[in-house]
């Protein structure tokens, strides 16, 4: 009666374990992933996205203005007074949260650090 008992308890633990895995992996997805580079100003400023936060101004791939990025870059340590050429990957999330970016980057490389000042960041 034991041994039965303990094969019940194992078969619905594994039940459980099986049903948590995968509705985590259901509400965890990416559909694609790309590489960009981009220029980073050497200041943060103000901003107001779902709260007041300091942003990255930013120059992605043929731009020639400086735009408010609002999302952070996973793996970049940003030090005021530099200017950066960076390679990132970004990845699109299918089911951001409410208010969340469809979007999520990750640093692979520093391509350059350059002690400047931006121009034109207003």
């Amino acid at each position: 009666m034991k041994t039965r008992n303990m094969k019940l308890m194992i078969m619905q633990r594994l039940g459980l374990l099986l049903s948590v895995i995968l509705l985590i992996g259901g509400t965890i997805s990416c559909s694609s992933s790309r590489t960009e580079t981009m220029r980073v100003a050497s200041e943060r400023v103000d901003c107001f996205g779902f709260d007041e936060q300091l942003c990255y101004k930013v120059k992605h791939q043929g731009d020639d203005h400086w735009s408010m990025f609002y999302n952070s870059i996973d793996g970049f340590n940003f030090e005021s007074g530099y200017e950066y050429n960076l390679k990132v990957k970004i990845v699109t999330i299918d089911n951001p949260m409410a208010d969340g970016s469809s979007e999520k980057y990750y640093l692979k490389k520093v391509l350059s650090k350059v002690k400047v000042e931006s121009d034109d960041l207003e």
